[in-house]
């Protein structure tokens, strides 16, 4: 009869290797613990072993499994915790994840906005679509100029700051 040791407890042990091998900061040491213990899951699932034996080659990979899913951040991440566990450099893997650029989150939902804009006038209200179409915080809407209408600044320039760089005049 074998007997198997869980994910948590593998990582725990895992994090006590590195913490004996290692001097990282407790915030470092917890994030890698849910990184190692996510991999021991995967070992197990896979039939692959446990940390304590894991390899280079299957760490490179559970890190191309997990570029499928992840972000680029937390692909190092996992890279960095197997890297300390098996005291070797691993080859950077790129994710697979495309990062979705977060829109500026609106306060106001469309129907709320609706319900503003109907008690505003004309100007106002205009203001108020223009801000939120933008992503602009209403205060930003009076700092907007067209290019070449801003007054002359009385700030002394340096002729020498930029002289010899591409496109300077």
């Amino acid at each position: 009869m074998t007997f198997r040791v869980n994910a948590d407890t593998q990582a725990k042990n895992a994090i006590e290797k590195i913490k004996n091998d290692h001097i990282l900061a407790q915030s470092t040491l917890n994030q890698y613990g849910q990184k190692l213990k996510l991999t021991a899951k995967w070992l197990d699932d896979n039939k692959l072993g446990n940390l304590g034996n894991i390899t280079q080659e299957y760490a490179l990979c559970y890190l191309k499994y997990r570029s499928e899913s992840v972000s680029q951040k937390i692909l190092n991440l996992d890279r960095n915790a197997l890297q300390l566990l098996i005291n070797r450099d691993l080859d950077i893997i790129k994710s697979e994840k495309t990062k979705v650029k977060a829109k500026r989150i609106c306060a106001y939902t469309p129907v709320q906005l609706n319900m503003i804009m109907a008690h505003q006038n004309e100007k106002n209200a205009l203001s108020t679509l223009i801000a939120s179409e933008t992503g602009l915080k209403a205060h930003e809407l009076f700092t907007i100029q067209i290019a070449g209408q801003r007054p002359k600044s009385d700030k002394l320039w340096r002729d020498d700051l930029f002289t010899g760089m591409d496109g300077v005049i």
